[in-house]
């Protein structure tokens, strides 16, 4: 958040406009992705590991599709009344087979959703980009991502759409600025109960600034359908509005 907001204050001094803006399209757009992805449950992507080791990182993502139909339900129905997070368990329950009619649906879906997504923000705002988070912590422990992958679903809403994205650095971690706020509640921004609890409230919270200290925090800018060169552009003038901020080549070796 804080790499946002340093964004949109530099640009503003530079003169240019920047407007907030809230997507009602991004659970959509993830439902989309899980939906399409595991259609075969993932066997495709599973088979070229052969004797390799799966990374931890595929672990929650395809544990789904290996469950039998009334274990998902049970783990869904868990997740949603005693958990209280309808949220995890909508997408834990479309990561299974499809059949080819799903399929088709799914493809369907995924079009309404990018069309939509032109309609109510592109043509809404009239913006040249987006900037916003690359994902909801600035970085993950080693081993991590075995329960946190789905942390990808702020870059994963630029694939359904099919929007060129770039990211750029902005700051660094600083514990005494980016502690967590006191009055934090999990799953009041709507998002994942089960993830955010995982995030910030476990015995071993995957967000710790004093760890981070130092590591980089950057924004993604996105951009519409074939404007890879605007993107570009842009990234070239977020550089410059946030000017000299200790990045770069042999910058890290100064720390």
């Amino acid at each position: 958040k804080r790499a946002v907001l340093e964004t949109v204050s530099a640009l503003g001094k530079q003169g240019h406009e920047c407007v907030e803006f809230t997507s009602p399209l991004n659970t959509s757009a993830m439902e989309v992705f899980l939906g399409l992805a595991s259609s075969d449950g993932y066997k495709k992507m599973l088979s070229h590991l052969a004797s390799d080791p799966m990374a931890n990182s595929l672990f929650l993502a395809t544990l789904s599709p290996r469950l039998p139909f009334f274990v998902r339900s049970l783990v869904c129905w868990v997740a949603r009344t005693v958990l209280g997070d309808p949220l995890f368990s909508r997408f834990f329950s479309l990561a299974r087979e499809k059949s080819v009619s799903e399929f088709t649906d799914l493809t369907d879906q995924r079009d309404k959703v990018t069309t939509a997504w032109y309609e109510q923000v592109w043509d809404k705002y009239g913006s040249d980009g987006i900037i916003v988070p690359v994902q909801s912590l600035p970085v993950i422990s080693h081993g991590g991502s075995t329960y946190l992958s789905p942390l990808a679903a702020a870059t994963i809403i630029y694939n359904v759409i099919d929007s060129p994205v770039g990211t750029i650095p902005v700051t660094r971690v600083n514990p005494d600025t980016d502690q967590l706020s006191t009055d934090f509640v999990v799953g009041a921004s709507g998002r994942s109960k089960v993830l955010e609890k995982r995030m910030y409230l476990s015995k071993n919270s995957a967000y710790d600034p004093k760890s981070m200290e130092g590591m980089p925090a950057g924004v993604q800018l996105a951009g519409k359908k074939w404007e890879d060169e605007k993107v570009l552009a842009m990234m070239h003038v977020v550089d410059e509005a946030l000017g000299p901020r200790g990045f770069g080549p042999g910058s890290w070796k100064l720390r």
